[in-house]
């Protein structure tokens, strides 16, 4: 059965599946990250913030986080340029690509405040990059994803219900990748250039942020942006 139903008087109902674009490792991260956040610790001396992939190995980086980081610190390793595109796999202490083996993607420290001990910030690792629009890399994406394992239960839906009129209303998060996030971002109010390769058990397509915009595509109008196409009875 799909999440929704559209009904209207002169025409027959309309079928929505609801998904999100979510790798389920992320999710299992980012629920298990949850649980250690913040580690305070006696033996360390600084502030450390730890960035986690969705590969991480959390029950072996929880016994094993402590001791890595002070015995960074006793080596004076205190890593305290971060850039967005850090690469701990090919950095010079062992100790930090071992953090990297087990699914650290960032690293970085600072001195305690006057009054704070040392602790550890964990978190899951976000979504980035430049700031540009790329459409070609937003169709290759969206053409993938609308094909892929994952929305095969949302066309199957779709398909089960034998309506003219079959939407496909997916959410864009931290696990999508950079460009196709962004373009959606709400400092632009560009559409995408080309109408998307829809699979035979979707008509209509929606693609929204949390936070930013939601743009759509109908057979009969194209690519639109809801929010100032707003029609009221």
């Amino acid at each position: 059965m799909a999440d929704i139903r559209i009904e209207r008087h002169d025409v027959p109902n309309g079928y929505v599946e609801v998904v999100n674009d979510l790798d389920p490792r992320y999710a299992a991260v980012a629920n298990g990250v949850r649980d250690m956040q913040v580690i305070d610790d006696g033996s360390l001396t600084r502030t450390w913030f730890v960035t986690v992939g969705p590969a991480a190995e959390l029950r072996s980086l929880r016994r094993d986080l402590v001791p890595i980081l002070e015995g960074l610190e006793h080596a004076g390793e205190f890593v305290v340029e971060a850039s967005f595109d850090q690469d701990l796999a090919v950095h010079g202490n062992a100790a930090v690509r071992a953090l990297e083996a087990k699914g650290v993607v960032r690293l970085t420290s600072r001195a305690a405040w006057p009054g704070e001990g040392g602790k550890i910030q964990v978190n899951a690792v976000g979504t980035g990059g430049p700031v540009e629009l790329d459409w070609t890399a937003f169709q290759l994406w969206l053409t993938d994803l609308l094909k892929s394992e994952r929305l095969k239960d949302v066309r199957t839906k779709l398909a089960a219900t034998g309506s003219p009129e079959r939407h496909a209303f997916i959410g864009l998060n931290f696990t999508t990748p950079w460009l196709a996030y962004h373009a959606l971002s709400d400092v632009y109010r560009d559409l995408p250039p080309l109408d998307p390769e829809l699979p035979d058990e979707i008509t209509h397509l929606w693609l929204c942020t949390q936070v930013h915009r939601c743009i759509a595509w109908f057979p009969d109008r194209g690519w639109f942006e809801p929010m100032l196409h707003w029609a009221t009875a």
